[in-house]
């Protein structure tokens, strides 16, 4: 990853993102949140890195809240970042004028600006309340990106260097609202998991990339129970399938749990519900929220982004909405994909 970056050009990044968003909206993506900290290129400077995602984007026809990460450490300590890590290192001063300078292109439908501290060993507690000192100013709440827990090694390290556990840590200096997302947040206590889960903020799970590079296994039915909030991210796009993010993301829960059908009810509900149902919609609903994008519901007010689903499968046949949904997330995937929608016309 550190060689490649090191090759990168503005028109380089702009045809990668663009391969990349071609292939997330025909598995049924139709929102991104670009978490983007490549900002010193081989040429080029943070802004013409960051416009050649927009515009890969835009051109692509896919939402986007693009979120320029501020990097300005190597480890916690405020540790000098290695020579491979200064590719994605600004300070908090150029971060915030990128920032503004990126405000001017956002539509509230189809492109936002947010806020994406790292995590807590890459940026201190002044940088922290620098930003948010600076989307308050704002006139609505930007979306607020962060990478948090994602390793035992992280909370070690915040352990010896803050005193705390890195989301404990978070909730005790903070207020998340709605604008915040916690990124992973695999490696939580109790007292962490249920502070989190009644608050306002979203939880983003990877379960591909946090599988591959074997972080854990996020304790998503206890974290339901206490009335948490979810979305699905790509992270490292080991897949760009929301389809094999969930079935990932159940299984591991069932080997978690030794319960078959984790997920085939939700609380407080009489009726059974089907898990691939309950999960794909949980995660909408946590997803769209974490874009700051009106998305995730076809209703009045949200944009009419939809997948149409192949009602000639062999796998569709004969079959019930749930049954067909359950078809795509456990089996078929993307295969089943007939159409994309964004907007109401098909791409």
């Amino acid at each position: 990853m550190y060689r490649s970056v090191r090759e990168l050009t503005p028109d380089r990044l702009y045809e990668c993102a663009l391969d990349l968003y071609r292939d997330m909206l025909a598995a049924g993506t139709t929102t991104v949140c670009e978490f983007h900290y490549v900002h010193h290129l081989y040429r080029g400077t943070p802004e013409d890195s960051a416009r050649a995602v927009a515009r890969a984007a835009r051109d692509v026809g896919i939402r986007q809240t693009l979120l320029p990460v501020l990097y300005r450490y190597g480890g916690f300590g405020r540790r000098t970042p290695s020579e491979a890590q200064r590719a994605f290192v600004l300070t908090p001063e150029s971060c915030l004028d990128l920032i503004e300078r990126l405000k001017s292109d956002e539509d509230p439908l189809r492109h936002r600006v947010g806020y994406a501290p790292h995590s807590l060993r890459a940026v201190d507690h002044d940088d922290l309340v620098r930003l948010l000192e600076h989307r308050a100013d704002a006139t609505d709440a930007a979306p607020f990106h962060i990478h948090v827990s994602e390793q035992v090694r992280e909370i070690n390290e915040a352990v010896l260097a803050l005193g705390s556990r890195p989301v404990a840590w978070l909730f005790d200096r903070f207020d998340p609202d709605t604008g915040w997302c916690l990124v992973h947040a695999t490696h939580m206590d109790e007292d962490e998991r249920s502070r989190l889960a009644v608050s306002e903020a979203v939880v983003a799970l990877c379960p591909t990339t946090e599988a591959d590079l074997g972080d854990g296994v996020f304790p998503l039915g206890d974290f339901l129970e206490d009335g948490g909030t979810f979305g699905l991210g790509s992270d490292s796009n080991l897949t760009v399938s929301a389809a094999e993010e969930i079935r990932l993301l159940d299984f591991q829960n069932r080997l978690l749990t030794r319960r078959r059908n984790a997920f085939s009810f939700a609380p407080g509900q009489g009726a059974s519900v089907r898990p691939a149902t309950r999960l794909w919609l949980e995660s909408l609903r946590g997803a769209a929220r974490a874009t700051g994008l009106p998305v995730g519901a076809v209703e009045p007010g949200y944009a009419a982004d939809f997948v149409s689903l192949s009602a000639d499968h062999p796998l569709a046949l004969d079959g019930s909405a749930d049954d067909v949904l359950a078809a795509f997330v456990y089996s078929a995937g993307s295969e089943m994909i007939e159409r994309v929608y964004i907007g109401g016309r098909a791409t």
